[in-house]
């Protein structure tokens, strides 16, 4: 990143922070990099270079979050790990924070979106040795469709061409990740976005988050339907959206991988 570009993207920052009258945390991963377990440690390391630690914690903190997903461990630390810094975090999302993005979103007690942006399904997705995605979502429509197919060597075709050329540690490995993408997302939820709602109320969103929804690519959690959350407003109401989505392309530290990219700005 240039000087220049990188001195705009600082001062985006430090005009977000003092609108919102908080430190802004931006998390930002390119479509083509994924949340991995590296990035528990290196967002650490980050936040250390910042002057920030454990125990000193910060009344309240923006985090600005943009992701497509990734795997299935990382976003529940991640979520974990932001609360050993701040007491109250609202997350901000003014594009998408899909899948483990949106998990990580449950670590906070608000959510900011921006009018068009999306949250998703916890649907854990993952290659096989063949380079194919499988999550147990998949894998139950297949049944599904076999199901409901007519006459027995129709649905034995269709197992045949899809459940059945999967490995058996295959569909191992897709319900193990469901199961624990699932109970990740229950402690978030009852840690920190619903820490006082009733065991009904937490299970309906658990739910909506895991179970009923049609699949991962289900972005229908837009800022304007996504009443599974306690608190979620208009991004732009609280400051620029072209200004926060050209911060996402803030400067990468040099010890970091390229596929992610962190800044800090103190209030």
């Amino acid at each position: 990143m240039t000087s220049t570009a990188n001195h705009e993207s600082q001062e985006q920052a430090r005009t977000i922070a003092a609108h919102r009258g908080r430190s802004l945390l931006v998390l930002y991963w390119p479509d083509d990099g994924e949340v991995k377990e590296d990035d528990v440690r290196d967002l650490r390391k980050f936040l250390k270079a910042q002057g920030l630690t454990r125990g000193t914690i910060l009344p309240r903190l923006d985090v600005l979050i943009e992701t497509i997903g990734g795997e299935s461990d990382p976003p529940y630390l991640i979520g974990q790990m932001l609360h050993d810094y701040a007491d109250k975090i609202s997350f901000l999302v003014p594009n998408k924070a899909l899948s483990a993005g949106t998990e990580i979103c449950l670590a906070g007690h608000q959510v900011i979106m921006g009018e068009d942006a999306t949250l998703s399904p916890i649907d854990t997705q993952f290659r096989d040795d063949e380079g194919r995605w499988w999550s147990e979502t998949a894998i139950e429509h297949f049944r599904e469709l076999a199901d409901g197919a007519e006459g027995e060597d129709t649905r034995t075709a269709i197992i045949a061409s899809t459940i059945g050329s999967i490995a058996p540690e295959t569909i191992a490995k897709a319900y193990r990740e469901s199961r624990v993408a699932a109970q990740h997302a229950e402690q978030l939820l009852n840690q920190h976005m619903l820490k006082d709602a009733s065991p009904d109320q937490i299970k309906e969103v658990l739910d909506r988050l895991t179970k009923t929804a049609p699949s991962h690519e289900c972005v229908n959690f837009r800022g304007d339907q996504a009443g599974i959350f306690t608190d979620i407003s208009p991004l732009w109401k609280c400051g620029s959206l072209r200004h926060i989505r050209l911060l996402c392309a803030g400067q990468s530290p040099p010890w970091l991988l390229s596929r992610a990219r962190w800044r800090y700005q103190q209030s």
